[in-house]
C-alpha cells in the first residue's frame, strides 16, 4: 500500500500548492532548478529544452514567468507555448517534433485544473511523453527541490523577469491543434443546425480551442464563462456550489437542447441534459464506446479501480472487450493506456482517454466525438441515453480529520464479518487503493483523494433501498473514529 500524502506541494499526480502561501515565485523558481537538476542527473545531458503553457488563472502567467527563470538560471532553453488547455498542450508535445522541428526534453504546463482559484500547479511530461508523478520520478524532483530549499539560496528580483503583457495564445499552435481535431472529428454541421447547444467553461482555455473551432458554422451555440472570475465557485462541476451556480445561468437561457461543461484546464467534461443537468460519466463512456470508437473484440479499456461501475462491466462485456484495471488519477491511467495501446479509458470524474488522440484525456475530443456520433446517426439527443440502465450512485467527500489506516481497518472487520455470517453478500475485499469492498448487489470504495483534502466514498446498488442502507452503515462505522 502506498503512503499518505502530507502537505507537501509534490502531489500524487502533480505539482499543486495555495497561492502566495504555497506556491510564489521563489518557490517555482526554485522548482525549475530542481528540475533542470533532476535531468542533467538522470541523462547527464547539459543542453536541455522545455516547452511550457499554461492555463487562464490569474496566476498562472506569473507562475510561468518564475518556472522560465529557474530553468533559464541552471542552464535550460524554453520555448514558451503561451496559454492552452490542457489537452492543447498535450497534442503540442505528442506532435512537438513535426511542429517545431526539434527535440524536447521536458514539457510543463501551469494549471491546477479543477482545484479552487487561490491555487494553482504544474503537470509534467517527460521527453516519451509519460507523466511525471509519484512512483514515475517525482520524488527524484521533489528530492532536488528540497536541497535548494535547505540551501537558503538568495534569489535577486532581477533573476525572476514578469512579463507585462497580457495572457497570449500562441496562434500558430492553436491552428495546428485545430487543424488535428477537424481531422479527427467528421461532424455533420447542418444536423446540428436543428439544436441549441451550451458550453459551460467554467473558466477553460477549452473556450478559445472552441470557439474557433465552430467560428464558420453558423451553430446555435451558447458560451458561457469564457474566462475565469472570482463570481463563480471553483471550476469543479462536480462540486455543489458550482453544479447550482451553472444550473441557475442554464435556465435563464429559458431552452436548450443539451449542453457540455468543462472544468478548469479542459481535460474534464460533462455532457449536460435539456435541462442543465450531468448525465452520469459511465453512460457517457457507453455511450461512446459503443456508438463512437467501434472497438474489436478482445481490445482493452482501462478502467481505474474507483470507476468499474455495474453499466460499464455491462457494456464491456457486451462489447467483449477486455478490462484493464488501474489506480484512479490522469498520470496512472495514462501510463496504463500507454502500457497495454487501450483503445479507450474511463474516469467517473469526466476523465475520457483515447487511443487515437495519444492516449491523453481530453473534454475537447470527448466534445467533439459526442457530438460526430449525433450527426452522423442522425440521432436525436433527449432519446440516445435511454437504453442504458442507470444504477443508483453517490459520492461523498469527508474531510481528512480521520485515521485513514483505522477507519479501513473498521470497515474490513465490519463487513468481513457481515460476509461470513451472510455468505455470498460479500464477494470481494481490496486494498489495491483504499478500500474497496464488492458485495452481491452493491460495492464501494473508500479512498483519500490525491488533490483535495477529503476521503472519497463512491457507493454503487441495484436498488435505491439497498444504497441507502449501506449508506447508512458506513457513515455510522466512520462515526465511530
Amino acid at each position: 500500500m502506498r503512503k499518505p500524502l502530507n502537505n507537501t506541494i509534490f502531489k500524487e499526480y502533480d505539482i499543486r500548492g495555495k497561492i502566495p502561501k504555497q506556491l510564489n515565485q521563489k518557490v517555482v523558481f526554485l522548482i525549475g532548478k530542481a528540475i533542470v537538476r533532476y535531468l542533467k542527473k538522470q541523462d547527464q545531458k547539459t543542453k536541455l529544452k522545455f516547452l511550457i503553457n499554461y492555463d487562464l488563472r490569474e496566476s498562472s502567467k506569473k507562475i510561468k514567468d518564475s518556472l522560465i527563470a529557474g530553468i533559464e538560471n541552471e542552464g535550460g532553453k524554453v520555448i514558451d507555448a503561451g496559454v492552452s488547455s490542457t489537452p492543447m498542450h498535450y497534442f503540442i508535445a505528442s506532435c512537438h517534433k513535426n511542429l517545431i522541428g526539434k527535440k524536447i526534453n521536458f514539457f510543463l504546463m501551469v494549471t491546477a485544473s479543477h482545484n479552487p482559484w487561490n491555487e494553482n500547479g504544474i503537470k509534467l511530461l517527460n521527453e516519451n511523453l509519460k507523466p511525471v508523478c509519484k512512483g514515475e520520478d517525482l520524488e527524484k524532483v521533489e528530492k532536488e527541490y528540497q536541497k535548494l530549499k535547505n540551501s537558503k539560496i538568495k534569489i535577486p528580483k532581477s533573476k525572476i523577469k514578469i512579463s507585462k503583457s497580457p495572457f497570449q495564445i500562441n496562434e500558430f499552435f492553436l491552428k495546428k491543434y485545430l487543424s488535428f481535431l477537424k481531422r479527427k472529428s467528421k461532424i455533420d454541421f447542418n444536423y446540428l443546425k436543428q439544436f441549441k447547444i451550451v458550453f459551460e467553461f467554467l473558466g477553460s482555455p477549452s473556450s478559445i480551442v472552441l470557439k474557433e473551432f465552430f467560428k464558420e458554422t453558423n451553430l446555435n451555440l451558447i458560451f458561457l464563462d469564457s474566462f475565469p472570475s472570482k463570481k463563480f465557485p471553483a471550476p469543479n462541476f462536480f462540486e455543489s456550489k458550482t453544479e447550482r451556480y451553472f444550473l441557475e445561468k442554464i435556465k435563464k437561457l429559458k431552452k436548450i437542447d443539451f449542453g457540455f461543461v468543462f472544468d478548469g484546464d479542459g481535460d474534464r467534461i460533462g455532457f449536460l441534459d435539456k435541462n442543465g443537468k450531468l448525465l452520469k460519466e459511465d453512460i457517457f463512456a457507453s455511450f461512446i464506446l459503443e456508438k463512437g470508437l467501434n472497438p474489436k473484440k478482445g481490445e482493452k479499456v482501462v478502467v481505474p479501480i474507483n470507476s468499474d461501475t455495474f453499466l460499464i462491466r455491462e457494456t464491456l462485456k457486451k462489447l467483449s472487450l477486455k478490462k484493464i484495471v488501474s489506480l484512479p488519477g490522469h498520470s496512472f491511467v495514462k501510463l496504463k493506456m500507454k502500457k497495454e495501446k487501450a483503445v479507450f479509458g474511463f474516469e467517473k470524474t469526466g476523465h475520457f482517454y483515447f487511443k487515437e488522440n495519444f492516449y491523453f484525456d481530453s473534454g475537447e475530443f470527448a466534445c467533439l466525438k459526442f457530438l460526430e456520433i449525433l450527426s452522423q446517426r442522425k440521432l436525436k439527443p433527449e432519446k440516445i441515453f435511454l437504453k442504458y440502465k442507470s444504477f443508483p450512485q453517490k459520492l461523498i467527500l469527508f474531510k481528512k480529520t480521520k485515521n485513514f489506516g483505522r477507519l479501513k481497518k473498521i470497515i474490513f472487520i465490519n463487513f468481513l464479518n457481515e460476509g461470513l455470517i451472510n455468505k455470498g453478500l460479500v464477494k470481494k475485499i481490496s486494498f489495491f487503493d483504499g478500500i474497496k469492498i464488492e458485495g452481491k448487489n452493491f460495492w464501494f470504495i473508500l479512498r483519500e483523494s490525491k488533490t483535495q483534502p477529503y476521503f472519497k466514498l463512491f457507493l454503487e446498488a441495484e436498488s435505491k433501498r439497498t444504497l441507502d442502507f449501506y449508506l447508512k452503515k458506513i457513515r455510522n462505522l466512520i462515526r465511530k473514529i
